[in-house]
């Protein structure tokens, strides 16, 4: 999850304090020990120690004995029982406990009343919720900042929301997603079970295959979002400009909507739903037939992108790292964008990815990149006949600078983790670390002058001798090395690399 739009700092430490009682009991186990509790579902805690909790927290024991105190009340209330037991207590999920906070939390509230247009008076809403106007825009003011990234605007005095109707809908599917996580239907006027038929009809319909269940509920929710809006008078009123081919009419029932309205309906969620489940492995069978699909929707999208990528420069990725699987993946990224910008102005999948995650977010900039994919764009509109396209030069490169930052950054990372392996000559001996250091390509593996690593991995007990100005962590291995052992390797070396990220 990001940085939760809907708990005040009361009910993040709630959940925080929750979460850290349920993860230290875990870690008091070895690995192999918590798979299993969990799969014989004996897993549980019958006591807390509060003040190692409040140790690792860093915080003072008496302002963690009263949020407990507060947090049992709330999972008491989940329960429906004033004197379950702890062990009860705390097999409650911790998704179902930060619903229960969400869903009396002064944004979810307004959310609810933005979809529904119930309320046109934030002064009554004010009151409603009973708290200040200032605390009240203080606790807004994250949902709105949110809404500028996709060029929609809440406007508060009269609780609207306005913008590109597309954009909107879009919108409120990824803020009600975030609110819920999931772990409750959230949409009055539209029930879970008609909208999973929707679902399953438009798969049938539209030909598509979705194989994950949370997809199959992130879809969902934008169905309910999208016959929420119909419902309130907001339509979609012009076909989408990309030859489709026939798309089936899902609004055929709603007599609601004039036939242009239909058509127009069904070609935005159809395009919607083929935008979105991208395949994101490179060994996915699903690549080549959706490449297939989107070269015969937009042939100038293909050409486009087939050209960016034979323009684009070694420095961004080279012509190895675009063989193969990978660069394949990469196309059909590439024609996902292309294809988003031309039929709605901004690029589906990075909007979304720019909201869910907060490490996307809070990404430095990188120049250098921007530059380049400028240029390659640039070059590649003037050697390929796009004219649907020529008019996109800017929004084309601002959404495929920002797909093939993040993909760079871990690809190509201007930084990279050094690390030394002061380990035995015994090859098969460490085999299984060597073959997982050499899979991150962020790790540059040092062959020599060791004191330079940023991390040293030492299986022996001799002390190096390290020059006063090197200051390289040490990690000692174990050549039975355990799981919990390659998971406190990976959080060390996942630090380091985040560090330099920032830097």
């Amino acid at each position: 999850m990001p940085a939760d739009l809907f708990l005040t700092s009361k009910a993040k430490e709630k959940l925080e304090l929750f979460q850290k009682i349920v993860h230290t009991k875990q870690w008091e186990l070895p690995v192999a020990e918590q798979v299993k509790q969990t799969r014989e579902g004996t897993a549980g805690i019958e006591k807390v120690n509060l003040r190692r909790i409040a140790t690792l927290l860093n915080r003072n024991y008496g302002t963690i004995y009263y949020t407990y105190l507060q947090l049992l009340e709330d999972l008491r209330g989940i329960v429906g029982d004033a004197d379950a037991p702890l062990s009860q207590l705390f097999k409650v999920k911790d998704g179902t406990l930060r619903m229960a906070l969400v869903r009396q939390s002064v944004p979810f509230i307004f959310l609810q009343h933005l979809l529904a247009e119930d309320q046109t008076s934030f002064a009554t809403f004010i009151d409603s919720v009973g708290v200040s106007r200032v605390t009240c825009l203080r606790y807004l003011r994250p949902m709105r900042d949110m809404g500028k990234q996709l060029e929609v605007r809440i406007v508060y005095e009269n609780m609207q929301i306005r913008g590109d109707e597309t954009r909107l809908r879009v919108f409120l599917t990824l803020v009600y997603w975030l609110a819920t996580d999931g772990a409750e239907w959230p949409f009055a006027a539209c029930s879970q079970q008609q909208t999973k038929a929707v679902v399953t009809r438009l798969m049938h319909e539209f030909d598509l295959n979705y194989r994950s269940p949370v997809l199959r509920e992130v879809l969902g929710y934008y169905i309910a979002v999208t016959r929420t809006r119909i419902g309130r008078g907001h339509r979609l009123h012009s076909p989408v400009q990309l030859a489709l081919g026939k798309v089936p009419n899902l609004f055929a029932d709603d007599g609601a909507l004039t036939h242009q309205e239909q058509v127009s309906e069904s070609q935005h969620l159809y395009l919607i739903n083929f935008l979105l489940p991208l395949p994101y492995a490179v060994n996915d069978p699903e690549i080549q037939p959706m490449i297939s699909k989107f070269r015969s929707f937009s042939p100038d999208s293909y050409a486009f992108a087939k050209r960016f990528l034979q323009n684009l420069p070694n420095a961004v990725l080279t012509p190895e790292q675009l063989a193969g699987p990978l660069g394949a993946l990469l196309e059909l990224s590439l024609l996902a964008v292309v294809m988003s910008v031309s039929a709605l102005g901004f690029d589906l999948g990075s909007q979304i990815a720019y909201g869910f995650n907060q490490q996307v977010m809070k990404a430095p900039k990188d120049g250098e990149l921007q530059l380049l994919i400028q240029r390659t764009v640039k070059t590649t509109m003037q050697t390929v006949l796009t004219k649907p396209l020529s008019s996109l030069t800017a929004p084309l490169t601002r959404a495929i600078y920002a797909n093939f930052s993040q993909l760079r950054r871990y690809m190509n990372p201007a930084k990279v983790v050094r690390v030394a392996l002061l380990i035995e000559p015994v090859a098969l001996g460490f085999i299984d670390l060597v073959t997982f250091i050499e899979q991150l390509p962020f790790v540059e593996v040092l062959y020599d002058h060791y004191e330079e690593a940023d991390l040293i991995i030492e299986d022996s007990s001799l002390e190096l001798e390290l020059p006063a100005s090197a200051a390289p962590l040490i990690f000692r291995w174990d050549m039975n090395a355990s799981s919990d052992l390659f998971g406190e390797l990976f959080s060390v070396i996942h630090s380091l690399q985040q560090e330099k990220f920032s830097e």
